[in-house]
């Protein structure tokens, strides 16, 4: 049931005071945890059999074709699911539906014009993106599915319904895995096959899953000030979001531009890997974000003590668990991949690093986006993907790939630290004190 405003902590003291809370967090962290990691397994476990279906240069097309999809769907969806989870808080109950409706206006307004741009500049965009026009266009649909997917999934989330989500996500997952294998292994139809998969089961999803569980939240009344709110909460986040996507995928079409698709594919099969590190990451976020939210809306000195001592465990959580990943999961790749794959584990460390540098700065960054400051983060995220593209343009031609995973695991360490430091002025907390039970 929607409510003006989320539960909050009991206000008690430190100490005993702590489990009641610290045990929901737990129990939500570990629900979104178990179904992200499974969600992330099933492609890994799926991994050593498509390296025999997929040459290095098939998985190097295949990034260039996420990342094209995780580019497009910036401008598609606006960053709207963003806004909703946090209008969820303000909103009351008759004006929430409302306010999703003209979202998923948005969201379809952006896929209408998506799709005129790609149709107009094909040739040139192709050339740019180095993907043939029709796949650009797929891009765009498999943009707009999940931006409308992930609508739903952040009302289960700020509803506190991991299992709800979960089932979803994994669910997704599994489903184009299946999809996959039918599609690269039975009908031999190479990256074209897995990125296909992808599109027809995020599609499925969106129509038979996503779009019957908004039906109690939705309300299809178009109204100016709905728009122009989103608008101006997901807009302040596209060069955050545009930035983070820098981080995430310059180093694809560097490489591929320097060393070539052969390359690009061993580099993403190591990134996949260390990405496990930002599944954790993005995990224990998910049940972190509410929590956080109703913490600070306290303005309690003992709340601000908890959440200061969850966020010191959490970093030494991160930080050993990627420490292990990149002890472990390369001769497991040695010995699970396929010969013309070897080379990928070399690139573990680096990303693993970097992506716990990114898990530590997101969760910093819920103190900016409870202040609604989100133009301070997108220039928090801005200088850091400027810094990451200047690096890999250097690195790249000097060290090769290695070069790319270096400068990207610098630039989330620097945008973590300006994070810290600028959450820390919004929202002063007591980071001092030193972690107790």
């Amino acid at each position: 049931m929607l409510t003006e405003s989320p539960p909050a902590p009991p206000q008690e003291q430190d100490g005993a005071a702590d489990h009641a809370p610290r045990r929901a967090l737990l129990r939500a962290a570990s629900v979104y945890g178990a179904s992200n990691v499974l969600e992330r397994l099933i492609p890994i476990l799926l991994l050593p059999i498509l390296t025999y279906y997929l040459t290095p240069a098939d998985v190097g097309m295949l990034a260039l074709f996420t990342a094209a999809t995780n580019l497009i769907g910036l401008f598609v969806g606006l960053n709207v699911s963003y806004a909703v989870r946090r209008r969820y808080f303000d909103a009351a109950r008759e004006q929430f539906p409302r306010y999703v409706g003209n979202c998923l206006l948005i969201i379809g307004g952006g896929l209408v014009l998506a799709l005129l741009v790609v149709t107009i500049g094909d040739g040139a965009l192709a050339r740019v993106a180095g993907l043939p026009g029709r796949w650009l266009a797929a891009a765009a649909v498999l943009a707009a599915a999940q931006e409308l997917l992930m609508v739903p999934l952040t009302i289960f989330q700020v509803e506190r319904q991991p299992a709800r989500y979960a089932r979803v996500q994994v669910g997704r997952s599994a489903g184009v895995a299946a999809l996959t294998a039918l599609f690269v292994i039975w009908f031999k139809l190479g990256w074209q096959g897995a990125a296909a998969a992808q599109l027809v089961t995020t599609g499925t999803f969106v129509l038979f899953v996503g779009l019957p569980g908004l039906k109690r939240w939705v309300e299809f009344q178009y109204d100016p000030a709905d728009i122009a709110h989103a608008l101006r909460f997901g807009g302040g986040l596209i060069p955050h979001t545009l930035g983070t996507l820098a981080m995430r995928t310059a180093d694809r079409f560097v490489i591929s531009y320097y060393l070539g698709a052969y390359e690009n594919g061993l580099y993403s099969v190591g990134y996949q890997v260390g990405f496990a590190v930002a599944v954790a990451a993005d995990a224990f976020n998910r049940a972190w974000s509410p929590w956080l939210y109703a913490g600070l809306a306290e303005h309690n000195a003992a709340t601000d003590r908890r959440i200061v001592r969850m966020t010191y465990a959490y970093f030494a959580g991160i930080a050993a668990f990627t420490v292990i990943l990149s002890l472990v999961a390369p001769p497991v790749m040695h010995r699970v991949l396929s010969a013309d794959f070897q080379g990928a584990g070399r690139y573990v460390w680096w990303i693993a690093l970097g992506f716990a540098f990114n898990g530590m700065y997101t969760v910093l960054s819920g103190f900016i986006f409870y202040a609604e400051r989100t133009l301070v983060i997108s220039w928090i995220t801005g200088v850091s993907s400027i810094v990451n593209i200047a690096l890999n343009v250097v690195l790249v031609p000097r060290y090769g790939a290695i070069g790319s995973a270096q400068a990207t695991a610098f630039a989330f360490l620097l945008r973590f630290v300006l994070t810290w430091a600028a959450g820390h002025r919004l929202r002063p907390m007591p980071w001092r004190l030193l972690p107790s039970r």
